[in-house]
C-alpha cells in the first residue's frame, strides 16, 4: 500500500511538472524620448511632455509595469531565417493564450495601460545565429481605449550576442539581465490621426511567479482524490 501511495504521489509529481506555465516578469522603465506624429502635414514634432490621454506624462517619468505570458500558447506563424527562426505567438487566431496580459502604471500621473484581455496580447521570439544577430523577445499589449482612440505597449527585451535563445518557442524562463526597452503610444484615430509615441529603457526586470496552468491543479485534486479512495478501502478492510 505505501508503494502504491508512492507511486501515486510520483505521478502527479510528474505530470504537474510537465504542465506549462504562466511566466510573469515586473518591470521598470523611464522614459527617454516623446515624439507626436500628425498625419495632416506628416509633422512629426519632438516633445518634452504628452497629454493626448488626458493625463501629462514627461521625459524622465516612470513606468512600472508587467507582462506575462502562456509558455503553452501555440504558433501562430513561424519562419525560418539564416542560422536561426522566429515565431509569433498570441492573438485572435493563438491558442492556449490563458495568463496572457500587458498592464502597468507611468508615475507620477498614475495613468494606467491593460490589456483587459488574453487575446489582446502577441508575443514574438527571434533566434538568431549566435555571433551574428541578436535573440530577442517582444511582447506587443494593445490596450483598452475610449472611442476613436487606441493604445500599444510594447516591450522588447534583447541579447546582442545572439546566445540567449536556442529556438524561437516560447521561452521556459528569461534572463533578467537582457537589455530592454519599451514603446507606448497613444493615438487618436478621428477626426484626424495623430500619435504619441512614447519611448523609454528598461532598468530593471524581475521574475515574480511562474503559475502552473489550472490542469495542473485539476490534476493534483484528481490525484489526492485517487488517494483519499485507496486510503478509505484500506480502512474498511482493516475494520472488517
Amino acid at each position: 500500500m505505501k508503494h502504491t501511495i508512492a507511486a501515486l504521489f510520483s505521478v502527479i509529481a510528474c505530470s504537474a511538472s510537465a504542465q506549462a506555465s504562466v511566466l510573469t516578469f515586473e518591470f521598470t522603465a523611464i522614459i527617454n524620448t516623446i515624439t507626436q506624429f500628425e498625419v495632416a502635414g506628416f509633422r512629426i514634432t519632438p516633445l518634452t511632455s504628452s497629454a493626448l490621454s488626458g493625463s501629462t506624462l514627461s521625459v524622465g517619468d516612470s513606468f512600472i509595469g508587467r507582462f506575462s505570458y502562456n509558455t503553452e500558447s501555440g504558433v501562430v506563424y513561424n519562419y525560418a531565417q539564416p542560422g536561426g527562426s522566429e515565431s509569433y505567438y498570441g492573438g485572435y487566431f493563438g491558442s492556449n493564450l490563458d495568463g496572457n496580459r500587458v498592464s502597468g502604471k507611468f508615475s507620477p500621473s498614475a495613468f494606467g495601460f491593460d490589456t483587459g484581455s488574453k487575446f489582446n496580447t502577441n508575443v514574438h521570439v527571434i533566434d538568431s545565429a549566435a555571433g551574428g544577430a541578436r535573440d530577442s523577445i517582444e511582447i506587443t499589449g494593445y490596450g483598452v481605449s475610449p472611442a476613436n482612440t487606441s493604445q500599444t505597449l510594447l516591450v522588447t527585451l534583447q541579447d546582442d550576442d545572439g546566445t540567449a535563445f536556442s529556438s524561437s518557442a516560447l521561452p521556459q524562463s528569461l534572463s533578467t539581465n537582457m537589455a530592454g526597452t519599451f514603446n507606448y503610444s497613444y493615438n487618436i484615430d478621428s477626426p484626424g490621426i495623430i500619435s504619441d509615441q512614447i519611448n523609454g529603457e528598461i532598468t530593471s526586470l524581475r521574475q515574480i511567479s511562474a503559475v502552473p496552468e489550472v490542469s495542473s491543479y485539476v490534476m493534483l485534486l484528481a490525484g489526492a482524490g485517487l488517494i483519499g479512495m485507496v486510503t478509505r478501502r484500506r480502512n474498511r478492510k482493516y475494520d472488517a
